[in-house]
């Protein structure tokens, strides 16, 4: 058996008569022996002194320097999360799998059973041993924000650790902007919060020169200089983006078939691109060679942890979205191929339109993914791009998510904590004054704020109804739609819907080898089964009451025969279960709940005019052309209304209660039905700006809402 190590102080130069710790630590000798290898294990004195020292640290380091694993090991040996320094460990991660692995292994390597000292929790899970006896808590960013709503100094941590804070996700944004008020506030009370903020990049200026964030002057930085192991960089001659996969494809066999053992690591953009890519690669590659996997932020984590098994006898190859970039540490790796590409959601306030598109990373995430090559040993990393287009096209570091995304849902949530004037609030990144004005006429519009005073700017106090809706961890529009179906009745099916509204995608659209219209018409046909008349978004209704009463052992397949997405529907099923909770007030509710029939006609029309509620700045009515329009006449995009309505082709064209002119998408089932009046889910910018998730509406729906069209 293994010999195990005892450590019983927080660093080897401690004192002889240095107090003894509580938090004893019984390391394997194997485990020991490896983090003596990480570059930060080196300075951890300095970075015990500066947390002791000081409210706030940075700690800004390569990837492969060890910081996320051993970070929180260095605190827990220092005795935080003891009866001497009361109150749990928290480290945040903007991403899912990223909590799970990370809790895995730090419990792995503090020889501690996952679940009791060393806990995660994620939307719809957690570890479930005993979370009251966690010292160590890894959780999603959204988690810890959520917490704070019921404790807003966070009463039960000693420290909390923001990780990945370089990749400014909206909600790593609002809690730094939370911590930098807290944390003072617990020192002026004699109960010291200790902040620490670790960034895999130098992009650090966002925080120290930040006056706004932390107005007695920027923390301490403690730069970790090196990785692990070094990384060779392999520039390509010539830069392509359209044959991105044939250049990953080639490049990889080339590897395979020409260099030493070591697993290969491949950047894609999507779920999509792996599963492509995959398949081309077990066509070219035998059983016998290699194991060759997909990773992408919705595979189940069952099939994650295959990744984290590599095999001894054949090489591992994984095609990876760009979920890989940071703190996973995949064994074996040896090879990383980048294409240089990652889909990025992009947002128009002024359009109020969001579109999906393939655009370069930046050279912060380039670093990044060289950087997966280097953790187990050195490494090579082929950049499937020039070093010219690097430097031309590559942005410095990727836009902070909410400059890209709409803000109401934050707005709500800083007035429910009792932020009065949300645009004082300190935002590592500000967004523009006509983000905050397009959020803030949106919850007026929806009840949830009420004007409290003359001025400029945020006048709006919350109302009830918008604490009511705040509670749901859900967008505005949506709280708003599940409240008021309690007058009708319906809350469950309300629940099934707005779940879906959140999830988005349960039905799949890509169908293999065919093109995206293809695709599009072989979906629609497929599904229309589920369609009842009224309303694309009610598809998703029928689909799922019927999965939720399949076997569960049953229900992959049940999703496979009627290509539907088995994870999305799962994630539905959890928030339709979390929602449902939330409103009852009771956490006992099961599943079993959601066994009910499809709704009736009448109680699909309360759906619907609940779903108005919601959508209430998004209904369209259809413009009237001339019955001797022609066809052959072209359509110039314009967001106006132009005067000469003749120039829109009748089949396409809908009049927004702005005047903006939009389409319905294709893939509606009331494409080429037209229905005077609709709601629309969402904006799509392809070709022209498209309409997604078409209902239709009754004027007399209108009229009871006192919606002026």
């Amino acid at each position: 058996m293994e010999s195990l190590i005892p450590v019983k102080r927080a660093r080897e130069d401690d004192s002889e008569n240095h107090e003894e710790r509580e938090n004893i630590v019984n390391r394997l000798e194997s485990i020991q022996k490896s983090r003596k290898k990480l570059p930060i294990l080196y300075m951890e004195q300095e970075i015990m002194e500066s947390i002791k020292e000081n409210t706030f640290t940075l700690i800004c380091g390569e990837t492969g320097s060890g910081k996320s694993t051993q970070v929180p090991q260095f605190l827990y040996e220092a005795d935080f999360s003891s009866s001497k320094c009361p109150g749990k460990i928290g480290i945040t991660q903007p991403r899912r799998i990223a909590a799970i692995s990370l809790a895995q292994r730090v419990a792995n390597e503090l020889n501690l059973e996952i679940g009791k000292e060393v806990g995660y929790q994620i939307r719809y899970d957690a570890s479930t041993i005993n979370p009251a006896l966690n010292k160590i808590k890894f959780m999603t960013d959204g988690i810890l924000l959520r917490e704070i709503e019921g404790d807003f100094l966070l009463s039960s941590y000693s420290a909390i650790i923001i990780d990945e804070a370089h990749e400014r996700s909206i909600n790593t944004d609002i809690l730094l902007g939370f911590l930098s008020r807290i944390a003072p506030l617990r020192a002026k009370k004699g109960n010291p919060l200790k902040v620490v903020i670790m960034s895999a990049t130098l992009r650090i200026s966002d925080f120290t020169e930040n006056t706004s964030l932390f107005p007695s002057g920027a923390p301490p930085v403690i730069h970790i200089e090196s990785r692990q192991f070094p990384v060779t960089v392999h520039f390509s001659k010539t830069t392509s983006a359209e044959t991105y996969l044939d250049s990953a494809f080639e490049k990889t066999l080339k590897i395979h078939t020409r260099l030493p053992e070591g697993g290969i690591l491949i950047f894609v953009t999507s779920k999509k691109d792996v599963t492509t890519l995959k398949k081309r690669l077990k066509t070219a590659i035998s059983k016998e060679e290699a194991v060759i996997l997909g990773l992408y932020s919705m595979l189940p984590y069952s099939k994650q942890k295959k990744i984290f098994s590599p095999p001894s006898s054949r090489r591992m190859i994984v095609v990876s979205t760009n979920v890989s970039e940071t703190s996973l540490t995949i064994p074996g790796i040896k090879y990383v191929v980048d294409t240089g590409l990652e889909k990025r959601k992009v947002f128009s306030g002024n359009l109020k339109m969001s579109k999906y598109v393939v655009t370069w990373i930046s050279k912060a995430s380039a670093e990044q993914r060289s950087g997966r090559a280097g953790r187990v040993s050195a490494g090579h990393c082929y950049r499937l791009y020039s070093n010219a287009a690097y430097g031309i096209h590559f942005e410095e570091y990727r836009p902070p998510e909410i400059l890209n995304l709409p803000i109401s849902s934050v707005i709500l949530q800083l007035k429910s904590i009792g932020i009065r004037n949300v645009e004082q609030f300190p935002f590592p990144t500000c967004p523009d004054r006509s983000s905050f004005a397009e959020a803030l006429n949106l919850l007026d519009k929806l009840g949830s704020i009420k004007q409290c005073r003359k001025g400029k700017g945020d006048v709006y106090d919350i109302t009830d109804l918008g604490r009511k809706m705040a509670e749901f961890p859900i967008s505005p529009r949506f709280s708003k739609m599940l409240i008021l179906s309690d007058q009708h009745n319906i809350v469950k099916w309300m629940c099934i819907l707005v779940a879906l509204l959140e999830i988005e995608q349960v039905f799949k659209f890509d169908f293999e080898g065919e093109t995206a219209k293809e695709s599009v018409k072989k979906s629609k046909e497929f599904h229309a089964k589920w369609f009842s008349g009224e309303s694309d978004l009610l598809c998703g209704v029928k689909a799922f009451l019927k999965f939720i009463k399949i076997n569960d052992a049953e229900k992959e397949d049940f999703c496979e025969e009627n290509h539907l997405n088995y994870n999305k529907l799962k994630e539905v099923e959890d928030l339709s279960m979390q929602l449902l909770r939330i409103y009852k007030d009771d956490k006992t509710i099961e599943t079993n709940e959601f066994l009910i029939p499809y709704p009736h006609r009448k109680e699909r029309e309360q759906l619907l005019k609940c779903l108005i509620s919601g959508f209430i700045d998004q209904v369209a009515t259809k413009i009237d052309i001339p019955d001797d329009y022609s066809k052959t006449k072209r359509i110039p995009y314009t967001i106006s209304t132009p005067t000469d309505t003749s120039i829109y082709p009748k089949d396409y064209a809908a009049l927004g209660i702005k005047k903006d002119t939009f389409f319905i998408h294709p893939s509606s089932y009331l494409y080429g039905s037209y229905p005077s009046l609709i709601v629309y889910q969402h904006l799509l910018f392809t070709k022209r700006p498209y309409m997604i998730g078409i209902t239709k509406v009754k004027q007399e729906w209108l009229d009871s809402l006192q919606i002026n069209n």
